[in-house]
């Protein structure tokens, strides 16, 4: 943060903080100092067209810093007295505004939980973009060796997709395989302005956005996890902006400034779903076109395909695994199948791809997968019929009548269900309790 700050990021002054419980605390903290303003979450839906471009010109032209700032290699930012004597020797130190900094290890979570922080693995930094595409399939291919074991898939409706059976990791580890040999492939040279490392927000949504009465961004918080990637891994437009799924959204197709002019005849009901729809497209649209405007080299690669395939390998090869095998093996399929897109991008040096899927198999992969896409839109019906988000969160008002709404889809998929098909809903309905390790 100190770093964001020395070169003009609104974010908060630093205290004090510990990293370690090897203080008089007895636990790691940080103190920083508080902002004055309100969060954009708390106006998001009722701002205007005027006022809701205001705010997201000046997201994007916060980003156009960031993306102006030159850094030597990607992973994370530290102070090296934060580092330990080892990760020190591997940073890559380099100076801002006459104060020194390092390049050292990925601080994303993913890097260190559920057992990863005991892997021997190389977490950055990277000046190589393939060698960081490598790094993320060998951790989790040493992860899942040392801990994977048979589970049930961690999202339920994929569950009667394959039977209500417990998952092999083997199947996962094997594609983990075929990705580390497709990665000598992947990556762009250094002079390639798609590898130059980018710091971003790791999550900019409404809430980590701070205004000022007049609506001027006077703060961004929440940067824990802060990691520096290539410029075509951290393209994107962020999870609370984009609409994707909606054609309209996907060919960019210019919102109206207003609602409709029957709004206000509209039932409550309907005038939610209207709003709400109009809210994602404008949102979408506004982003996208200001960075066109702004910061073309990010709107270039956003819209890049042979970014997007790069990005979908580096995304499901680095998931931690919950019983998915199908989605990392179908993302394989469509690179090996749009591999001309890769080389289009400037990014390989391999005029055809080193891994091969036998047609049948892939044929295979690709009806499970789809029928899993066609769970996931019954699971995002299922989501707005109960006004939850993808986490499961509902407002502490709501929770005793959603809980009950669940109740009520739970007892009509049971009675409609054939007699073989009761049990698997009965013990497996989306919005019950369960274990997440399966």
């Amino acid at each position: 943060m100190e770093y964001l700050r020395l070169n003009g990021i609104p974010v908060p002054k630093v205290y004090g903080w510990s990293s370690t419980v090897s203080n008089p605390v007895g636990a790691e903290y940080i103190i920083l100092e508080k902002l004055e303003g309100t969060t954009l979450g708390e106006v998001w839906f009722s701002l205007g067209f005027d006022d809701r471009y205001k705010v997201i010109e000046q997201l994007v032209k916060l980003e156009r810093k960031l993306f102006s700032l030159e850094l030597p290699a990607s992973g994370s930012i530290y102070l090296p007295n934060d580092l330990s004597e080892d990760e020190r020797e591997r940073s890559v130190r380099f100076r801002t505004h006459g104060v020194e900094f390092c390049m050292g290890p990925m601080a994303h979570y993913s890097w260190w939980h559920k057992g990863r922080d005991l892997l021997d693995c190389d977490r950055g930094p990277w000046s190589d973009s393939t060698l960081l595409l490598a790094a993320v399939g060998e951790r989790e291919a040493k992860w899942m060796n040392r801990f994977a074991k048979p589970r049930l898939h961690f999202e339920r409706l994929y569950r009667e997709v394959h039977k209500y059976q417990k998952m092999s990791p083997v199947p996962h580890i094997n594609s983990l395989n075929e990705y580390l040999k497709l990665t000598h492939c992947l990556g762009y040279p250094a002079e390639n302005r798609l590898s130059r490392p980018i710091l971003r927000h790791p999550d900019l949504q409404p809430n980590n956005i701070i205004l000022s009465p007049s609506l001027d961004i006077v703060g961004l918080i929440d940067w824990q996890h802060a990691t520096c990637l290539p410029l075509f891994l951290a393209a994107g437009i962020p999870n609370n902006f984009q609409n994707y799924g909606d054609p309209e959204s996907e060919r960019m197709v210019q919102p109206d400034r207003e609602l409709p002019p029957d709004f206000k005849t509209m039932s409550a009901e309907q005038q939610a779903s209207v709003k709400e729809l109009y809210l994602k497209r404008l949102n979408h649209f506004l982003y996208a076109a200001l960075t066109l405007r702004h910061n073309e080299e990010h709107y270039e690669a956003i819209f890049s395909d042979g970014v997007i395939i790069h990005q979908r390998l580096y995304t499901h090869a680095g998931r931690p695994w919950e019983g998915d095998s199908i989605t990392l093996q179908a993302e394989l399929i469509h690179a090996i199948e749009h591999w001309q897109d890769v080389i289009s991008s400037g990014a390989t040096k391999c005029e055809k791809p080193p891994i091969k899927i036998p047609e049948e198999s892939a044929r295979s992969i690709m009806a499970v997968f789809n029928q899993q896409q066609e769970m996931d839109t019954m699971m995002d019906e299922m989501r707005k019929a109960l006004g939850v988000d993808v986490y499961g969160w509902v407002s502490n008002e709501d929770f005793a009548s959603t809980k009950e709404m669940a109740r009520n889809i739970k007892a009509q998929m049971i009675e409609a269900a054939d007699p073989a098909e009761k049990d698997g809903i009965r013990h497996h309905f989306p919005f019950d309790d369960f274990d997440e390790d399966g």
